[in-house]
């Protein structure tokens, strides 16, 4: 039976289901991190470089990631609006992982990496289509399904995958002997693929209702004076100004995409640069560091999520962001200043796997909400218009900050000389997400003080309220 989209309530197996192209997901953003970091770093030693070139995927969300998002809110075909960019998105990404360990000359690879990345960013309709699945009622319940089956996508991708990365085997293949490397790229190929092919066959797009005090989708120009100019609608071919129209010219989309910037603050100035921490700095072997996530994310898996998903549908998601934003970023900095000053860099392992369950207790609740409280403000009808412009928003802001995050480090080891193992201080790192994490714990109470005053609608709650239980809207 399919699944459908625009049911005021829906099975829980659907629920579940639904949840399992998020490990995929998930996995297209890791491999962004540490497995490109590492093969990379087979060509590449410049800390600064190799954050640049982690960061060419945000590129690719003002040239790929807008404009898919936008384009799944303005069409219809008969296999739905967002699944025609989704199975192009999973398919062609799935493909182009299956050349990355075989290239052996290092601009092939940047090609190569650039390539990929560009068929990740069109997958950016995924999440509205995620979200026209599942009912705002039961995003939070169903949250567990998704955050249990990523994590444990992840325990397996860090733990095995990650943890052989450099094992060769016996067996051998038309590229020589078989390496771990080999074995988590073409694995995660054939998982990308395996995800087109489920979501073209198993789910089904229905329209989506309209929100009865706003049925056309009228925009509602800003006060801002600097955007004002975005709020009128042109036609023709004013096709980008259109587009900046529909993303920025709405003052509830300003709104919503300040609220989605704060988790992207908090984090995105770690990127590489925790991995390399722990690597290069604190002298982990990629073993050890699969190890490490073996003993950390069971906790995570089997005992935070749970918690975090049941409390996502029966607390404030606001509350819960600002404490899995803010309570991190403390620890990790208390973490480094007790590196700094009392171990000179050689903690135990013991102790990095204490930490990694303690923080790891206070993310699962910024994971559970991030995305639940975001789309409570935003309609079906509105899903890709605003994807496109968190996605350009975000994507500004992340490229910024994995590049700064990059340059904090090269300039903070000029400053103050190198620590622990390697030429680079990369604990550094942990001061500046401090600094951002309780910039990001700001900029949330601000969102806060604007739905209570009355700025920001619950859009995305309203539409479903006025359904009767599983009907859909009719043209």
């Amino acid at each position: 039976m399919a699944i459908l989209t625009h049911r005021k309530r829906i099975p829980w197996i659907w629920a579940f289901l639904i949840s399992f192209p998020w490990v995929s997901s998930n996995l297209l953003e890791r491999i962004s991190t540490e497995p490109l970091t590492f093969t990379l770093r087979k060509f590449i030693d410049d800390p600064g470089l190799i954050a640049l070139l982690a960061s060419v995927n945000i590129l690719f969300n003002f040239m790929v990631g807008v404009g898919t998002a936008y384009l799944s809110d303005h069409l219809w075909t008969r296999w739905g609006r967002r699944k025609p960019f989704l199975i192009a998105s999973f398919g062609s990404a799935g493909l182009m992982l299956a050349i990355v360990p075989i290239v052996g000359n290092v601009w092939i690879l940047v090609l190569t990496i650039v390539v990929y990345q560009f068929f990740v960013d069109f997958g950016k309709p995924w999440e509205p289509l995620y979200n026209e699945v599942v009912p705002p009622s039961q995003r939070g319940r169903t949250g567990i399904f998704r955050m249990m089956l990523s994590n444990l996508g992840a325990l397996f991708f860090s733990t095995v995958l990650i943890g052989q990365f450099d094992h060769v085997y016996s067996v051998q293949t038309p590229f020589g002997a078989l390496s771990g490397e080999q074995v988590l790229y073409w694995s995660c190929s054939l998982l990308m693929i395996a995800t087109a092919l489920f979501l073209g066959m198993f789910v089904k797009e229905t329209l989506a209702p309209r929100d009865p005090d706003d049925p056309e989708g009228v925009l509602h120009p800003t006060r801002y004076r600097f955007l004002h100019w975005l709020g009128r609608r042109e036609k023709g071919w004013r096709v980008v100004t259109g587009l900046f129209a529909a993303m920025f010219g709405d003052r509830q989309n300003l709104w919503i995409f300040v609220l989605y910037l704060c988790p992207v603050l908090a984090t995105s100035v770690v990127g590489a640069n925790h991995v390399l921490f722990l690597t290069d700095q604190l002298g982990l072997s990629k073993a050890d560091l699969g190890k490490l996530h073996a003993l950390t994310m069971p906790f995570m898996v089997f005992g935070f999520t749970p918690l975090a998903g049941v409390l996502a549908d029966r607390i404030s998601r606001l509350v819960m962001m600002r404490v899995g934003i803010g309570v991190p970023a403390l620890i990790q900095f208390g973490f480094f200043l007790y590196l700094r000053f009392s171990v000179d860099y050689q903690p135990t392992f013991a102790l990095l796997v204490g930490v990694g369950i303690i923080t790891s207790f206070f993310q699962s609740w910024l994971w559970a909400v991030w995305g639940p409280v975001v789309y409570d403000y935003i309609s079906s009808n509105r899903m890709g218009t605003c994807v496109a412009g968190i996605t350009f928003t975000a994507g500004v802001a992340g490229f910024l900050l994995i590049n700064m995050g990059g340059l904090w480090v090269k300039g903070w080891t000029a400053l103050l000389g190198p620590s622990g193992r390697g030429a680079f201080d990369y604990s550094s790192i942990l001061v500046l997400n401090v600094i951002m994490a309780a910039v990001a714990v700001a900029v949330s109470a601000l969102f806060g003080n604007a739905v209570r005053r009355g700025w920001v609608r619950p859009e995305g709650r309203l539409e479903i309220a006025e359904l009767p239980n599983g009907a859909e809207r009719s043209d």
